[in-house]
């Protein structure tokens, strides 16, 4: 068997007193195992496809910089690419757009890296003005409109967004935030600014209720509370929804407008809709009571938590008490998927309502496809019925709608005896509000609330 290494060689002359080489001696080390060493920090600090020094690479750069200057480019709809045209296409046009930006800079000091995804980031240690090396990176931005890359048959436009910081502390956070602010603002570039920046408070923001959900999850303060939904024909109360609330360590009872949509974004929310599902089926199972506990888009669309409810409506005596509301303000455009979630839910007779119902999304087609129980009135144009009379005509013709098509209504935000009693003239079915009663963490045993002239009773 032929073993190979590799060696390092250094050869030294022998000279006689007249100065002629008589002999030479080597001394050679074997540098084997170095240079396998090399080899394997070499992968781990490439991106394989492109070739250049990835994020690992990236980052030991920054540590080592006096003056950095750093900026993150992010391919605008690179998902799109990769659906229309297959993962093969968008790897290409990766590597083309990579080879693109490297000859751009390659008479510059700047250095290119590709990133994990659609990302690349250009990095220059440098005294130098950084205007002049936002300057650079805007005719870069430029340079990539108006190519036009020919890829298989295919012609692909790339445009980019970027976000740019100097500053030696926390440069790579802080070239994200920009890059984040930019794509929020739908800019080209935006450049961090580290004297006046609101966008590092709000993600500091973000972070403080990303770890307070956690801590509330673990510590099971996620907790449902009831509100009471009136029945206008019989004078009871005999339906409750379950609404999430937060209870902080200091006993204060936290409302989901405030960690609701940051929990989405730090992937929380998943749990926060376990928990009310498995609460509320288990506070209302010895009851009589009907309950709603509300639903979004998202919940419906994830299969995980469609089996986690079926699983958990199958252990409950009654399912025909429940009512799922399915969020109408983020829109429904997966028809398919919701309503083979409706069909199955139904099918244990449960209730479906829309919920927000009369705000920026609303379509009736809604109403017309998804064989619905309820419908609920958002309270933006309860809450100003009787002062706005376009708000009072909208409500109207929602109410003929419904009760046209046998479909029962609910009208939120019911704050005021007026309101009350204008909802009650126009022909709703039931009623929810503070004027009704507030949320509160366990439901009112048989009694009369506040409304002297047309008490309300409790089942």
């Amino acid at each position: 068997m032929v073993l190979h290494y590799t060696v390092s060689s250094i050869i030294m002359p022998i000279i006689d007193k007249d100065g002629t080489i008589v002999e030479y001696i080597s001394i050679r080390q074997d540098i084997t195992e170095l240079l396998k060493q090399k080899e394997i920090i070499n992968r781990h600090t490439t991106d394989t496809l492109t070739k250049l020094p990835n994020r690992e690479k990236l980052l030991e750069s920054l540590v080592n910089s006096e003056y950095p200057n750093l900026a993150l480019l992010n391919l605008n709809n690179f998902r799109d690419i990769n659906e229309l045209y297959g993962y093969k296409i968008g790897d290409k046009v990766l590597i083309q757009t990579a080879k693109n930006i490297k000859e751009y800079i390659n008479h510059s000091a700047c250095e290119l890296y590709k990133l994990p995804s659609d990302e690349f980031a250009i990095f220059v240690d440098t005294v130098q003005d950084t205007h002049y090396f936002q300057e650079m990176i805007q005719m870069i931005i430029n340079y990539l409109k108006t190519l036009e890359l020919r890829i298989d048959g295919y012609t692909i436009n790339v445009n980019i967004t970027t976000g740019i910081a100097h500053s030696k502390n926390n440069i790579l956070i802080n070239a994200d935030i920009a890059l984040q602010e930019a794509r929020k603002l739908k800019k080209c570039l935006v450049v961090y600014d580290d004297e006046n920046n609101k966008t590092r408070e709000k993600v500091n923001k973000n972070l403080n209720w990303h770890n307070t959900i956690k801590k509330a999850i673990q510590e099971n303060r996620v907790v449902p509370y009831f509100q009471p939904i009136y029945c206008i024909k019989t004078n009871v109360i005999k339906k409750y929804e379950a609404l999430v609330r937060i209870i902080a360590e200091d006993g204060e009872v936290i409302s989901p407008y405030f960690f609701l949509d940051i929990a989405k974004k730090y992937f929380q929310y998943e749990h926060i809709t376990r928990i009310m599902v498995e609460s509320t089926f288990e506070y209302f199972k010895d009851k009589p009571h009907d309950f709603s506990i509300n639903l979004s888009i998202e919940d419906i669309l994830n299969q995980d938590m469609v089996e986690f409810i079926i699983s958990n409506i199958q252990k409950f005596k009654e399912p025909n008490r429940i009512i799922f509301e399915i969020t109408e303000s983020e829109g429904i455009e997966n028809y398919t998927e919701v309503e083979l979630f409706v069909n199955q839910v139904r099918a244990f007779g449960c209730k479906i309502a829309i919920d927000d119902f009369g705000t920026g999304y609303s379509n009736f087609e809604h109403i017309l496809r998804l064989n619905i129980d309820y419908l609920k009135i958002d309270g933006s144009l309860i809450k100003n019925i009787d002062t706005d009379i376009n708000s009072r005509l909208v409500v109207e013709t929602i109410l003929l709608f419904a009760k046209k098509l046998g479909i029962a209504t609910i009208t939120e935000f019911v704050c005021s005896q007026e309101i009350f009693q204008i909802t009650k003239e126009l022909g709703a079915d039931y009623m929810q509000g503070y004027y009704i009663g507030k949320p509160e963490n366990a439901i009112s045993s048989i009694g009369t609330s506040h409304i002297e002239e047309n008490p309300i009773y409790y089942i």
